[in-house]
């Protein structure tokens, strides 16, 4: 935020804006015809409803599992898990460090104002 009101500040010449003349009197792009007003009376159905809430899905209790697999399918699987786990974690930890270096970019920001 702070940049962009710096860069506001030095270039704006406090001129009122032109778009036809910014843009060399070329016109808009597109085929926009006229604005339609809606009809009286008619009214358009909400993208999204508000007040509504989202449910939480309710956890499944486990039970134990009926199908028999042989010992060698549920290692491999269980080491594939393991390593999809591992690299999981590595990823978040990636990420909550490069979060804290721009959150302590940030605080430096707003305290040395």
């Amino acid at each position: 935020m702070e940049w962009f009101k710096k860069f506001f500040d030095r270039n704006y010449d406090e001129a009122e804006y032109d778009a036809l003349a910014a843009r060399c009197g070329e016109p808009l792009c597109g085929k926009s015809g006229p604005v339609r007003k809606p009809l009286p009376g008619a009214t358009r159905a909400m993208a999204h409803p508000t007040g509504v809430t989202r449910q939480t899905p309710s956890r499944i209790a486990s039970r134990p599992t009926t199908t028999t697999r042989s010992p060698g399918s549920n290692n491999a699987q269980v080491e594939e898990l393991s390593s999809q786990l591992m690299e999981m974690r590595l990823t978040l930890n990636g990420l909550e460090i490069e979060r804290d270096f721009y959150f302590g970019k940030l605080r430096e920001s707003s305290l040395s104002r």
